[in-house]
């Protein structure tokens, strides 16, 4: 929020805009954007956000991006611990992973 000031001071507008949606979500222009910011700034932008994002949300003041992308990376982190945690467990059991795996999928 530093930087945030220090710009505004000089008239520049700043708002932190975090992605989810990965490789493949840029390369379709479908990133979700999880915005904090001034609301009026991310109006003036949003035609620019909109060629990357399919999806934009405000979540409030500068910093507030961010701070929702932290809590989307503790869920993708927990569900890669809980996917490695059930592939332990099925091997302990000794199931057919691939078999479990492909009807798990559906």
């Amino acid at each position: 929020m530093d930087c945030a000031e220090r710009l505004g001071r000089q008239g520049v507008t700043y708002l932190d805009a975090p992605v989810t949606g990965g490789t493949e979500g840029a390369k379709a222009g479908t990133l979700t954007l999880l915005v904090g910011g001034e609301a009026d700034a991310l109006e003036r932008v949003r035609p620019l956000l909109e060629v990357i994002g399919g999806s934009i949300h405000h979540f409030g003041p500068v910093g507030a991006g961010q701070q929702v992308k932290a809590i989307n990376q503790v869920l993708v982190a927990g569900s890669y611990a809980a996917v490695a945690e059930a592939i332990a467990l099925g091997q302990h059991l000794k199931l057919p992973m691939e078999q479990v795996v492909n009807a798990l999928k559906h």
